[in-house]
This record gives structure tokens, sequence and C-alpha cells, in this order.
């Protein structure tokens, strides 16, 4: 089935880099764009997220995103962090990452408190994060 997808100024898409599905809603990342774009099941655009910046709620540069009980993450790339938002595009929060030699690249959700990052860490490229206890508590 091919959904067309609303058009207007706010939901260019230079680049489709991840496609997630929640709720019966698509979540597109934009790599290039550094953004996160999302249209329902008809195609009929929902809102996008695009905060750069260095103040409360913005991000310097977006790796990845992940989806977990009806809560969107976004990775941050350069400043270490993760950003929070439900599944309607509002903030929630933004987490702090234990720091890294290297940059965490990609986020995959294991369960409600762990996460899974594959990072820029040569020595130690995969980190499992407890969000409850902010920490890595293993590498491999």
């Amino acid at each position: 089935e091919i959904i067309r997808l609303e058009t207007n100024d706010s939901s260019i898409i230079k680049r489709i880099d991840k496609l997630l599905i929640a709720n019966n809603d698509f979540y597109i990342f934009d790599y290039p764009m550094a953004q996160i774009l999302s249209f329902n099941n008809d195609g009929s655009y929902n809102f996008s997220i695009k905060n750069i910046g260095q103040g409360p709620g913005q991000y310097i540069k977006l790796s990845d995103f992940d989806i977990y009980n009806d809560s969107l993450t976004l990775m941050s790339l350069m400043d270490q962090t993760m950003h929070m938002y439900d599944l309607q595009g509002h903030f929630a929060r933004r987490i702090r990452l234990p720091d890294l030699q290297g940059n965490y690249r990609y986020i995959r959700y294991l369960n409600n408190d762990t996460i899974a990052f594959w990072t820029f860490d040569y020595e130690n490229r995969l980190k499992f994060y407890s969000k409850s206890g902010n920490k890595i508590f293993k590498e491999s």
C-alpha cells in the first residue's frame, strides 16, 4: 500500500533514515534536517520536532530515536543527551548521559529501564544503560 504524505512548509523531508510506527502514526527521522516528523495513517501531517540549539528542550544534533511505552526518545549525538517527548510531540524532559570516549550513535529500548546504545567508543561499542540508575552497567 502506498500512503501519500501531506506536504507543507513544515513537513519537508530531505531523507528518511528511520521509520517507526506507534498508535497508527508514522514517525520519520530525517538525519540531515535533524528532525522527527509525524504523520497519521492516512498520510496527514501531525507535527515535527526540530529544536536545534542549546537552550531548554533543545539539542545540538540528532543521531537516532526510538519509541517505547508512548514515549518518543531522541538521541543527541554531540551533547550526549536524550530528549523525551510524548507521542504528540510535547517535550517532557532531557537526560544527560554518562560521558563516553566517543559519542552515542544508535538507541534501542530493551525494556522500560534498559537502553542499548551503539557508540563511537571503539573499545566497547555496545553499552547497556539503566535509566533509573543513570549509569552504564555493561559494555562490550
